[in-house]
């Protein structure tokens, strides 16, 4: 059996990290999250306007199939492909993150047909957007 002096004389030998250690793992984590933090919200910011134009893409591909099947000099608004483009009546999707505030084509009788329409996407306030409206989408 150990004696109170040996087993503090053990517990001696057992160092923890000095503080210059500590002080460099510290360095290299602040170094690595100022790097990484940038780089994901460029990634996040690039994954909302994906979503965004993916919407306004599926809004385009409806608008198009509603003023074929309509005929020349017919036209198609948002009301027409809200089920099909998955917005409800006022424009807004089912998470309430996107609302297609204008989706409008029309097809004259011109020959050869010319489409003209417009289509804009909004991000909901607080969710995909900064309040000043900078976060809209308007390509």
């Amino acid at each position: 059996m150990k004696s109170v002096k040996q087993w503090r004389l053990n517990q001696r030998g057992q160092r923890g990290f000095t503080l210059v250690e500590l002080l460099i793992v510290i360095l290299i984590v602040g170094v690595l999250a100022a790097v990484a933090v940038p780089l994901f919200l460029g990634y996040a910011k690039e994954a909302r306007l994906a979503e965004a134009k993916a919407l306004a893409g599926s809004a385009l591909t409806s608008l198009s199939v509603c003023v074929q099947v309509r005929g020349p000099g017919q036209s198609c608004v948002r009301g027409d492909i809200a089920a099909r483009v998955g917005v409800d009546a006022s424009g807004d999707t089912c998470d309430d993150r996107w609302r297609v505030t204008v989706a409008s084509l029309t097809v004259d009788t011109s020959a050869p047909p010319v489409l003209d329409g417009v289509i804009r996407i909004q991000g909901a306030a607080g969710r995909n957007h900064r309040p000043d409206g900078a976060g809209d989408v308007h390509e």
